[in-house]
């Protein structure tokens, strides 16, 4: 293929475009500039309601003045053919991204802001009473940069039509509430619940769906309207309080597993004389179960000291205190022998040093120590009022030692 066969083929191609339900967005060239133009469905246009709704979004829409929204014109092209133009800016389809990328969903931070700011679009347009309907992946668009979502057309705009199925088809009558293409009920915001929820789904489609998503994705897509987040403000709260229990859940459990196997090891190095009787261990229980019982992260991996409601035995006390025992002296042991080579830089054979060298060396020493004191401590399975404390009687045991060890020589 030659140069001309590749330009014309290309040309070809850009020329099919996307389909969006109200028409094909296209990429064009002007003058080697490139632009973007959504060409209308023909047969929408005979449809008086759709008309009339696209004539009551072009006078409103100086209003939605927002990043998140693109501004176009209605015009006719040269074959006569409505057309938006869209405003100058560089614009991906969602869709189209994850085609070309698909690893961009395994990016925590890409999908998190993808969603923060998908939900910030809507909320934008429901507080000047605008719903998007629906957020099928074809007609979510990225902006360039800081990978802002950005919506072009908005569905509540053609509510009136008597047959939304006509707008709404194929794929993307699959993030479409039930309520809009069935004209069953009063359409409010809670379209929008659910199509955000089907968007959320639909993110995840190449892999399992997280606990917290899953979780708010399960109450966003009831059929039934009033089964839903009564808002996107409440369907964001949900979601982020969900993602900060599972982190901390987690948090929580790496924590403690750490813990343990540094206590077995320990054991494993002290000799023993018990004999070990093997357990058939019971069935793991799912993450995920914990969490759908009601799983409480602040009270399962621990005793609150001040909580009456919390009965041990005194065996069960007896074990608590040995575990912190343990801990501790692992902690101790550690921690000494790190604080000594640290603090080795710092008292060395000789102290006669200025005033402001010291000073630097005891800052750095000091920032060392406390990145051993946090580093231990969470292997160890000590708080940091417990890690703390004890930190600091090593500190002051062994600067004592190395400065009497100093004197001496010299």
């Amino acid at each position: 293929m030659n140069f001309e066969e590749l330009v014309t083929a290309n040309e070809i191609n850009q020329e099919k475009g996307i389909q969006l339900p109200y028409g094909c967005f296209v990429r064009k060239y002007d003058d080697k500039k490139c632009f973007y133009i959504v060409k209308l469905r023909v047969d929408l246009l005979s449809d008086n309601a759709f008309v009339g709704g696209l004539e009551a979004e072009c006078n409103n829409l100086p209003a939605l003045n927002s990043d998140f929204q693109i501004k176009f014109m209605c015009l006719k092209s040269d074959s006569g053919q409505e057309i938006f133009r869209l405003e100058r800016g560089h614009y991906n389809i969602i869709s189209q991204m994850l085609n070309e990328n698909p690893s961009l969903i395994a990016q925590k931070d890409w999908l998190r802001n993808i969603i923060k700011s998908t939900a910030s679009a809507l909320q934008f347009l429901h507080q000047h009473h605008v719903w998007q309907v629906c957020l099928s992946p074809d007609c979510v668009f990225i902006g360039k940069g800081k990978q802002t979502v950005k919506l072009l057309s908005h569905g509540s705009y053609y509510l009136n039509m008597d047959n939304l199925s006509r707008l709404y088809m194929g794929e993307h009558a699959d993030f479409v509430a039930p309520e809009v293409l069935s004209h069953s009920s009063a359409v409010d915001e809670r379209c929008d619940v659910y199509s955000f929820g089907k968007f959320i789904e639909w993110l995840f489609k190449n892999t399992t769906v997280p606990y917290e998503y899953r979780k708010v994705i399960e109450k966003a897509t009831k059929e039934d309207a009033s089964e839903r987040y009564a808002s996107i403000d409440e369907m964001v709260s949900c979601m982020s309080a969900l993602v900060r229990r599972v982190e901390t859940v987690k948090k929580a459990a790496i924590a403690l597993a750490v813990s343990l196997l540094i206590v077995l090891g320990y054991f494993e190095l002290v000799p023993q004389t018990e004999i070990v009787e093997y357990v058939d261990p019971g069935k793991k229980e799912a993450f995920d179960d914990l969490l759908d019982k009601g799983f409480d992260e602040t009270t399962e991996f621990g005793v609150l000291v001040n909580d009456s409601s919390v009965q041990l035995s005194p065996e069960e006390i007896k074990q608590m205190k040995d575990f912190e025992r343990k801990a501790t002296e692992i902690f101790k042991k550690r921690y000494r022998s790190e604080a000594t080579q640290i603090l080795e830089k710092v008292y060395g054979e000789d102290l006669n040093t200025d005033q402001k060298s010291f000073v630097s060396k005891m800052s750095s020493a000091t920032e060392e120590l406390l990145k051993k004191q946090i580093e231990l401590a969470n292997i160890s399975g000590l708080t940091p009022s417990q890690s703390q404390k004890v930190a600091a009687e090593i500190i002051e045991d062994v600067t004592n030692e190395l400065k009497q060890k100093t004197k001496t020589n010299n």
